[in-house]
Order: C-alpha cells, then sequence, then structure tokens
C-alpha cells in the first residue's frame, strides 16, 4: 500500500512537472518585446507626372532603413489598381485624398515633414507584432501570420497585402512623367484580407495565427512580398500598431 502511495505521488508529481513546463513554453512563445516597424502608403497613379518624383522620395526613406520602413504603393485609376477588393477608393474616402501622390505613415495624419514624422513613428510603441510564414506550393503561396501582444487591444484588424517590384509601366510611355519604359516597385498587387482589415482578438500574452492562400500564376517569386499588419479599425484612428513583411516563400521573424 505505501509503495502504492509513492507511485501515486511520483506520477502525481510528473504529471505537475511537465504541464508546468508546457505553460512555461506556450507563454514564452510571445515575446517580452516587438521590432517596431513603420507602415509607409503612397498613393500613385500613372496618370500623375509628379508621382515619379514622389516615387523617387518614397523610396530613398525606405532604402535608409529597408528592414524596418515598409512601403507599398498603392494605385489608382490606372491599370495598375486593383479591382478587388477595391482598397484605394476605400481609403482614399476615409482619409480625405484630395492631390496625388499621396503619403500615410501608420495612417496617422501628418503635419511634419516624411522623413521626421517616420522618425517619430519610431517611437512609438504599442508592444505588439507580427511575424509571417510563407509556403510556395506550386502556383499558390501559404500564408501563416503569427500576431501577438502584451497588452490587451480592443477593436484591432488585420491587413494582408502581396506586392511586387520591378513592374513595367502598364504600356509604352503610360506613366506620365516617366521618360518611358518606366519601372513601378512595391506595387500593390492583391489585398488578401478585406479591403477594411480582417477583425482580430489581440489579448496579452497570447499568440494568434490567421491564415492566407494566394494564387500567384503570373507573378515572378523573386519580386513578390507580403506585407501584414495589425491596425485599429475605426473611423476615428485607423493607426497602425505594427507591421512586418517577407519574401515570398520565406519567413520573417517578430
Amino acid at each position: 500500500m505505501n509503495k502504492f502511495k509513492y507511485y501515486l505521488v511520483a506520477i502525481a508529481f510528473f504529471l505537475a512537472f511537465f504541464t508546468g513546463c508546457n505553460k512555461e513554453k506556450d507563454m514564452a512563445i510571445v515575446p517580452s518585446s516587438f521590432t517596431k516597424r513603420v507602415l509607409f502608403e503612397e498613393f500613385s497613379g500613372e496618370w500623375c507626372a509628379s508621382c515619379v518624383s514622389g516615387a523617387q522620395e518614397f523610396l530613398k526613406i525606405i532604402e535608409k532603413n529597408p528592414e524596418n520602413i515598409i512601403g507599398v504603393s498603392i494605385h489608382s485609376d490606372d491599370p495598375l489598381e486593383i479591382e478587388y477588393p477595391n482598397i484605394a477608393p476605400f481609403l482614399i474616402s476615409e482619409f480625405n485624398i484630395v492631390y496625388f501622390p499621396f503619403e500615410l505613415i501608420d495612417r496617422v495624419p501628418n503635419e511634419s515633414s516624411t522623413e521626421v514624422f517616420v522618425d517619430q513613428r519610431f517611437k512609438v510603441k504599442y508592444n505588439a507584432g507580427l511575424k509571417i510564414e510563407s509556403k510556395i506550393i506550386e502556383n499558390d503561396l501559404e500564408i501563416n501570420v503569427n500576431y501577438a501582444s502584451n497588452s490587451d487591444f480592443n477593436n484591432v484588424l488585420l491587413t494582408v497585402y502581396l506586392i511586387e517590384d520591378n513592374v513595367p509601366e502598364s504600356s509604352p510611355g503610360a506613366q506620365a512623367g516617366g521618360g518611358g519604359n518606366y519601372i513601378h516597385q512595391k506595387v500593390l498587387r492583391k489585398v488578401l484580407s478585406s479591403k477594411i482589415g480582417d477583425p482580430v482578438e489581440l489579448k496579452e500574452g497570447i499568440k494568434y495565427e490567421k491564415k492566407y492562400l494566394s494564387n500567384i500564376s503570373g507573378y515572378k517569386i523573386q519580386d513578390l512580398s507580403v506585407i501584414a499588419f495589425l491596425h485599429f479599425g475605426s473611423t476615428n484612428s485607423y493607426e497602425v500598431l505594427n507591421v512586418n513583411q517577407v519574401k515570398a516563400g520565406q519567413n520573417s521573424e517578430w
């Protein structure tokens, strides 16, 4: 009987020990801090001659910190505008965009110079972040977006973009002011979430994941990247909490 009790105690201790280890392992999945990155959305159109110099400035700023300034060029009223979900008119309306080129930094109104404001946004940290895993299977890109935080947040959306580099102008000379044979960079090709963003939970210490699938036939894989970002979801604030990106078929860290 004593031996039997001894075995019960030993088994209980064994189960408690490994259950405790599993809980610690689960908690360790969520980092104690996240790398802050800044989302730079530029609105452009081939009909807009000044968008050429705008694109040059856009790329120049990104090149100063290419790992942590994440850019996307959103076209409107030209053949490069995506049809579904048609995000350009939605954002133009929500942010009262009346001229091109136009810049949104973390989807926050900006009254200072772009470079100064980008630097300011690096200092705004919500202690939330994302990492992206992607895999190419034949003509499909499988995407797994992991996201987590160390605080509770409400009314949060997740938006996922597919962007492409080295995109020729839609026809010879189509880009006004481009001089012919113009090449576009960081062009928005698909919105894999809804255009508004997919509602998500974001609670302290919990890692979440959401999967997306995109057919990428017809694209050059080496020119494709995935961008995912968490942002608030009200008409008063679409402010970005954090953003990340990865080349198609690769994985990123938090």
